[in-house]
């Protein structure tokens, strides 16, 4: 990073400019009478490199201040007049194809500012698109459809919260419900998705809009039961999260949200859904009922927030579903699979992290569950959503990724 001094005898001010990949700013010293204009010694700010990355893409942001006097006591980042963070690190989300100018500006404990830019240059997004094929509007018992299960070739749904304590079989081709299944034990809070394994299938509990819920579970029923009987018994898995401390947020703002579940390797791996960062994290639970505190075994940012999961075991392959923040008027809905490969035990971020954005987001409508068909071909489940005054009924989709 270039610097230079210019020292004007009249006023006794010293300027610092700083370039941190390409942008240039002034420091300032204080103008308290009581402080000797001699006595501080200016911070040095840097924004750090520029970035080149697409839009709507998370990047994050780590500036520097250093001050060999003293210590740097605020941060603030600002793109134009809008303060972004006060932090010196954060996630930032590009919103338009251009360039965007972010500037750092750091203060020390006697007053002292010095300020930097970073230029990000944002580009057209390079997602490879999906389209989806209509397989059937579902029946309005199942119009808030959250998850998909196939067990012994039948394909199973439930309804999210406030729905009652059903699981339902479906015919995909029809979408008409074929059996509805009591979950005797079981009360349907938030019922967000479906998972299974060689003898069990798992419905997770664990919607948090909130982030307020201290009652998080975990359905545990047995596939030959939901297979003979159209009333089954459920043993309970509840579970917190370790590293959560507070249980208030304003609505939709949480990182403790989670709509998505699979079993993988004997165990059972919640992906969370967080509001503001898309930051998604993986928590590991045992398939063993019991009451359990849980911690974080991956986490990465992605560009949707994950609302359903599902595992292809003989692939070793883990397909995520989600879209956009519908909250944030500043960035247009849209909706992709995110497929999970090569990975390294359960750090599933660890390997191949593919993006398919699924065209037409807005008329396709709210996907809510994703379910492995074959290796390369995918169901999705959408609810009932209202878009700009038009009613979109619950349907299921099917398409396929060939890579």
């Amino acid at each position: 990073m270039k610097q230079f001094k210019m020292l004007l005898l009249s006023s006794m001010v010293i300027l610092f400019t700083a370039c941190g990949g390409g942008g240039s700013s002034v420091g300032t010293v204080p103008t308290n009478p009581d402080t000797p204009l001699d006595t501080n010694i200016l911070p040095a700010a840097n924004a750090g490199t520029d970035e080149s990355v697409e839009i709507y893409q998370v990047v994050t942001i780590t500036g520097i201040g250093t001050d060999t006097d003293g210590t740097i006591i605020s941060y603030e980042w600002k793109k134009e007049s809008t303060v972004l963070a006060t932090t010196a690190s954060f996630d930032y989300i590009p919103t338009a194809v251009g360039t965007d100018i972010l500037t750092l500006t750091v203060m020390d404990d006697d007053g002292g500012t010095a300020s930097d830019s970073m230029y990000i240059s944002v580009t057209e997004a390079s997602l490879s698109p999906v389209s989806l094929t209509l397989m059937s509007v579902l029946n309005n018992d199942v119009r808030e459809t959250s998850g998909l299960a196939n067990v012994n070739g039948k394909i199973y749904t439930h309804n999210d919260s406030g729905g009652s304590n059903l699981l339902y079989e479906i015919n995909p081709s029809t979408g008409d419900v074929i059996r509805s299944i009591t979950v005797n034990g079981a009360t349907n809070v938030d019922w967000e998705d479906l998972a299974y394994d060689d003898t069990h299938i798992y419905i997770a509990d664990i919607g948090n809009n909130l982030g307020s819920r201290t009652d998080l579970k975990i359905y545990k029923i047995l596939k030959s039961d939901l297979d003979a009987n159209n009333m089954v018994n459920a043993e309970t898995i509840s579970f917190s999260y370790a590293d959560q401390s507070t249980f208030t947020y304003d609505p939709f703002t949480t990182p403790y949200d989670a709509e998505a579940l699979i079993a993988y390797n004997g165990q059972l791996y919640v992906f969370t859904k967080n509001w503001e960062s898309y930051m998604s994290k993986v928590y590991s639970i045992p398939t063993v009922p019991g009451n359990y505190e849980v911690t974080s075994v991956d986490e990465n940012v992605l560009d949707v927030m994950v609302t359903g999961a599902t595992m292809d075991g003989a692939e070793n392959s883990v397909a995520l579903v989600g879209y956009t923040n519908p909250n944030d008027i500043n960035t247009p809905f849209k909706s992709m699979i995110v497929k999970l490969s090569d990975f390294t035990g359960d750090n599933f971020f660890s390997g191949s992290i593919a993006e398919y954005e699924i065209q037409n987001s807005l008329i396709v409508g709210q996907v809510e569950a994703i379910l492995f068909n074959t290796a390369s071909e995918f169901y999705l489940s959408t609810e009932s959503v209202t878009v700009q005054s038009l009613e979109l009924p619950a349907k299921l989709y099917k398409t396929e990724i060939i890579e």
